[in-house]
């Protein structure tokens, strides 16, 4: 298998070429830990040129989709017919993003940064704030309101 990587501002496409199979998965790993360990938490993953999954690759895509939840992105893009039936007949296809382009892929990993950064705001005021975090004093805007106001921007 042959994993090329680009750089889209600040998410990592991977293109898989090829069998993803025991040699390839244990590559895709070590690409993914590489880029995980050097700070990357979006990823789109590239499909289109995959001619075969064995089940070893089918549970690395998994594993990092999990890690990945909440903080970060992983996205898989351009599946041919073989491996979106893989996917459904093993009823993993719903634990993924899935999207039909690269483009796609990589504006729904940018969106997440958004998402990632809202709720990290709210969970570090909800963890500062003893009372009511909703409830502003005085007519004000409460403080999670002006953090989550904040983030948007």
């Amino acid at each position: 298998m042959d994993i090329q990587e680009t750089l889209q501002e600040d998410v990592v496409v991977l293109t898989l070429s090829g069998k993803v199979d025991t040699a390839g998965t244990r590559d895709l790993e070590h690409k993914l830990m590489q880029l995980f360990d050097s700070g990357v938490r979006r990823f789109v993953v590239d499909c289109s040129r995959v001619t075969a999954v064995k089940g070893a690759g089918l549970r690395l895509l998994l594993a990092f989709n999990n890690r990945l939840e909440g903080n970060g992105a992983f996205v898989l893009c351009s599946l041919n017919e073989n491996l979106k039936s893989v996917l459904e007949v093993s009823n993993l296809l719903q634990s993924f993003n899935v999207t039909p382009s690269v483009a796609g892929a990589v504006a729904k990993a940018r969106a997440s940064r958004r998402i990632s950064a809202v709720t990290s705001a709210v969970e570090q005021v909800l963890r500062a704030e003893s009372s009511d975090p909703l409830a502003g004093s005085s007519g004000e805007p409460s403080r999670l309101a002006g953090v989550v106001s904040r983030t948007l921007r």
